[in-house]
């Protein structure tokens, strides 16, 4: 009676499952859910079977208040299934069944030797949130897009060439090293000056006549 006991208890321990080791095999984007292989075998009726291959496996999205956060999910992921302890508003006597899966986490083995840093990676790009505060961004497509204005309440450092469509108001002091080129008008209201000559207040000898002529101002 004791070994039929225990028989019972252990094909109920067995069915019971926090999480498991799997890997994604197919991804419904449109429905936030995808379908995984178990990696490992169970004991079923005192044999050792495969698991079945979990639907409807929720996907890792994040949603606080009014931010969201989506994980760009693969085909082959190595991920932790984990399994509710009831369905999903609803009352149930299952406890941790293979129902109801979602993914809590990746399993890969790619983890930076890092312990202060946050850092975002792949395809080239990294984005590095450093644990002293700054951040760097290097773009694998060796290009980046903001869709926006842009204000910035500080100084800015530049190197390599600079292209602008549109027009540019400044207000201030700039101090250029290398060519400009500018097509189109350039209008100033204070004083402009090259190689230290003022374009406004400058002066020059006006030669025709027979006595040269002294001119302020304009361009001869």
């Amino acid at each position: 009676m004791n070994e039929i006991i225990e028989y019972l208890i252990d094909e109920k321990m067995n069915d019971i499952h926090t999480s498991l080791p799997a890997r994604i095999e197919e991804i419904n984007y449109e429905k936030g859910t995808c379908s995984v292989v178990i990696d490992g075998k169970r004991i079923l009726a005192g044999k050792e079977v495969n698991f079945p291959k979990l639907i409807d496996v929720k996907m890792d999205f994040k949603s606080f208040g009014s931010w969201t956060l989506q994980i760009p999910r693969k085909k082959g992921d190595k991920v932790w299934i984990g399994f509710s302890e009831i369905a999903e508003n609803n009352i149930s006597q299952e406890r941790f069944s293979l129902n109801e899966p979602y993914i809590i986490g990746s399993r890969e083995e790619s983890y930076l030797n890092n312990s202060e840093d946050i850092v975002l990676s792949g395809k080239g790009t990294t984005i590095l949130i450093k644990g002293n505060g700054e951040i760097e961004i290097t773009t694998g497509a060796n290009q980046m897009i903001l869709n926006s204005n842009l204000k910035v309440n500080g100084n800015i450092e530049h190197s390599g060439n600079y292209t602008l469509t549109g027009n540019l108001e400044h207000t201030g002091i700039t101090t250029h090293n290398g060519n400009l080129t500018v097509v189109g008008n350039v209008t100033a209201s204070g004083g402009v000056a090259a190689g230290g000559i003022s374009l406004k207040d400058h002066t020059h000898k006006y030669i025709p006549g027979d006595k040269p002529q002294t001119s302020t101002g304009g361009a001869e």
